[in-house]
């Protein structure tokens, strides 16, 4: 049940992110139905050339790189590629350049490299750019022009968004056949849009697509989806739990119903 959850939060991210760069991609263009198909052909052609560089050349850079004699080498190279990247994916690739960048993370993964890699990237990560981005994010947010309709207009797009990736998420589960409640908690756990949603919050304003009240209450509906996930597992899975823990007492209530099924037919 773990992975099946990671495996659908991974796809989910990934295809939010190719989304987001295909959406920005025809946005930018002439509308036209020749700018939409050269658009695409530039991304196909950018993802092929990356895919190429990333599983052919960045291994034998990274081989080369570790046997320098110098200090982090490998996680300094791995950000100048990964910034190299996001610059392709924009002047090349017509795409956002978090996709570039996303696209470096998903090549380094595959070098021998890639644990050496992670522990620097994480540190340096939740040491300087994450917290920088979230004071960017909370700097976006006016809380003194939430209105009342902005309320409304948050609590509706926060329904929307946790009855959406519940039912959605859990009916696709059901169809792969999963078990009702298996599909119940990976519905779940699907609700949270957390960074990537974030992400998407900050392009679309930076964009000039959003206005600030509704930015906020993207942000507000991100918030509360990211805190009520957690509860809400814990309470799926301990329901579980109590019942592989105990099932002479789940015997015994069918039991139960039988016996009184019985008597009401006699």
């Amino acid at each position: 049940m773990g992975l099946s959850l990671l495996g659908a939060a991974v796809f989910d991210d990934v295809l939010i992110i190719l989304l987001l760069s295909i959406f920005l991609a025809v946005q930018g263009g002439t509308g036209g139905t020749a700018s939409v198909l050269l658009t695409i052909l530039r991304m196909f052609l950018f993802l092929l050339v990356s895919m190429f560089v990333g599983l052919k050349v960045l291994p034998w850079i990274l081989h080369r790189t570790t046997r320098l004699p110098i200090s982090q080498g490998t996680l300094t190279i791995s950000i100048v590629i990964m910034l190299l990247y996001g610059i392709a994916a924009e002047l090349f690739g017509g795409m956002a350049a978090i996709t570039g960048s996303f696209i470096a993370g998903l090549m380094l993964a595959r070098t021998p490299e890639k644990e050496r890699i992670e522990v620097g990237v994480h540190t340096l990560a939740y040491a300087l750019f994450v917290p920088i981005f979230f004071v960017n994010i909370g700097l976006s947010i006016d809380l003194r022009s939430f209105q009342m309709e902005s309320l409304l207009f948050s609590a509706l797009i926060t329904l929307g968004a946790v009855a959406g990736k519940w039912i959605g998420s859990g009916w696709g589960a059901r169809l792969g056949g999963l078990t009702g409640v298996e599909a119940a908690q990976l519905g779940a756990g699907m609700i949270s849009r957390g960074e990537v949603g974030l992400i998407v919050a900050s392009v679309g304003i930076q964009s000039g697509l959003m206005t600030g009240n509704e930015f906020s209450a993207v942000v507000v509906m991100i918030l509360f989806t990211t805190l009520v996930t957690p509860p809400i597992l814990r309470s799926l899975f301990a329901r579980e739990k109590a019942k592989a823990e105990h099932p002479s007492l789940n015997a015994g209530q069918v039991s139960a119903e039988s016996e009184a099924q019985k008597l009401e037919e006699s």
